[in-house]
C-alpha cells in the first residue's frame, strides 16, 4: 500500500520468516516479498486469508501467494 513505508512492509513479512528479496511497485501500491523458504510465504498467505479484516495504519492489506518461485528484480 502506498501509505506504508518500505520498512513497515518488510517488518510485517519478517514475522513469518526470513526475506530474501523485495520488490516495490509504488505507482501500483504493491510490494512483493520473496521469502527464504516457500513455507514462510505460504504461512503469511494463510494467516491473512484466515484474518481478512486485519489492518495496518487503518489500511487493509491484501496478501496473495504467487506461483513464481523467485522475484526478478533485474531491470534489463
Amino acid at each position: 500500500p502506498q501509505q506504508l513505508a518500505d520498512n513497515e512492509i518488510i517488518f510485517i513479512g519478517l514475522h513469518f520468516g526470513d526475506i530474501k528479496n523485495v520488490l516495490f511497485l509504488r505507482s501500483k501500491g504493491q510490494a512483493f516479498l520473496e521469502f527464504e523458504n516457500i513455507e514462510d510465504a505460504q504461512r503469511m498467505t494463510d494467516y491473512f486469508e484466515q484474518n481478512p479484516n486485519l489492518t495496518f495504519h487503518t489500511k487493509r492489506l491484501f496478501v496473495q501467494y504467487s506461483n513464481h518461485q523467485e522475484l526478478n528484480t533485474d531491470p534489463s
